[in-house]
């Protein structure tokens, strides 16, 4: 019996999510620091296009995901490890929304005129001149670290079923 696949729109969503990280992640490590009168240019203006570009993406995968039943877990997958990778995928859809509107509300706070590949202007979001508000920063630099530890889980689980089950099942996706 072949093993389900996701279908390549799936996998094409999946596959530019994970280079979109790997490049957000890298321009947010190499990015200066941001201080109270730092302006929103150069490797902070790619911050936030990349990060729009994620939510964009992020979105059409929800969308794809909702009107497209995933491949069912193979018969042999313990329900327990079925029942995480489904929370674990929730997870990653959850943070991926989170990460980046939490960017931009803190690009907001800070009036910065984000712009989309540095031509088209975003509006700016309402944000909250509370404690909260003042820490949309430090909360969207939490969240950063959060996915990064949910996206090592889920490679570490992947990586698991290649190299324990020693099955097709690692290229379902």
């Amino acid at each position: 019996m072949a093993m389900e696949r996701y279908g390549v729109v799936a996998r094409g969503l999946h596959w530019s999510i994970v280079a979109l990280f790997a490049a957000q992640y890298a321009v947010g490590w190499l990015m200066p620091d941001v201080h109270r009168a730092t302006p929103a240019e150069g490797l902070i203006a790619l911050h936030l296009t990349l990060g729009f570009v994620i939510l964009a993406v992020v979105a059409v995968a929800i969308v794809w995901r909702l009107m497209h039943t995933p491949p069912l877990f193979p018969p042999d997958i313990p329900r327990w490890q079925a029942l995480l990778s489904k929370i674990v995928h929730v997870l990653l859809y959850v943070l991926a929304l989170a990460l980046p509107v939490t960017g931009w509300l803190n690009a907001s706070r800070r009036t910065w005129q984000p712009y989309l590949f540095a031509v088209l202007p975003m509006p700016r979001l309402p944000y909250s001149a509370t404690a909260t508000g003042s820490a949309i920063g430090e909360i969207h630099s939490n969240f950063g670290w959060v996915v990064l530890a949910v996206i090592g889980f889920h490679a570490f689980a992947a990586f698991y079923h290649l190299f324990t089950y020693k099955r097709e099942r690692f290229w379902r996706m």
